[in-house]
């Protein structure tokens, strides 16, 4: 009787039970963005226009529970200073692990952590920073939405604006 009782709380538990993740695959990826951009409303990375260019394959994975898994094998991108035409190529065929947000405290307080495994490009605004190693990206909402981050990197990172500095 108790073998039985075993068995059927594993089942109930077990993986293929849940929903099949949702995979969307981009066989070429071909992305341009210019910094500034006022008409789509992207702000500037450096202290002189670039633009970012990339171009592979990218494949997207959103699991049933919320979490999310984002590969780039064989991605590879180009930033460039419009200025002085000046550019630098870099893989960027890392990965990213982003688990659902985890509310925290009070109500409307939640923390979401993204992880980067590999070379990735970071185009927050106010820099570009490229990264090697593993990098681990804490970002915390308060009730009013105010976005507050940190970053730690396990490899020197890369600030692309001031290589393309002239």
């Amino acid at each position: 009787m108790a073998a039985s009782l075993l068995m059927v709380g594993v089942a109930a538990v077990s993986p293929a039970a849940a929903d099949p993740p949702d995979i969307t695959r981009y066989p070429d990826a071909g992305i341009t963005w210019m910094f500034p951009d006022p008409v789509n409303g992207y702000a500037n990375r450096c202290e002189f226009p670039v633009m970012y260019q990339d171009e592979g394959k990218l494949v997207d994975i959103q699991f049933s529970d919320g979490r999310y898994l984002g590969t780039a094998p064989g991605l590879r991108a180009t930033v460039t200073n419009l200025d002085t035409g000046e550019s630098i190529d870099l893989m960027v065929n890392g990965s990213v692990k982003i688990a659902p947000p985890t509310p925290v405290g009070t109500q409307g307080h939640y923390v979401e952590v993204l992880r980067f495994t590999g070379p990735l490009i970071d185009l927050a605004p106010g820099h570009i920073i490229w990264s090697t190693g593993q990098t681990v990206t804490t970002v915390e909402y308060d009730q009013s939405g105010n976005v507050t981050s940190t970053t730690s990197y396990t490899a020197p990172p890369l600030d692309v604006c001031a290589a393309l500095a002239p």
